[in-house]
């Protein structure tokens, strides 16, 4: 079984939520720089919709 972890992490940032908020809306390329396989979706039959790692 794996295990599951939960992190809060508060940061004083010097740039705005606007300034940032290109790169860590980005969740592929916030994966990407993190070192962490792409995010996915798949759209199946009658419209479930199918999250993935790969």
């Amino acid at each position: 079984m794996t295990r599951e972890y939960a992190f809060d992490w508060t940061l004083d940032l010097q740039s705005t939520p606007e300034a940032l908020w290109p790169f860590v809306a980005d969740t592929n390329r916030f994966n990407h720089d993190a070192g962490l396989p792409a995010a996915g979706a798949l759209l199946g039959a009658g419209g479930i919709l199918s999250l993935s790692k790969g």
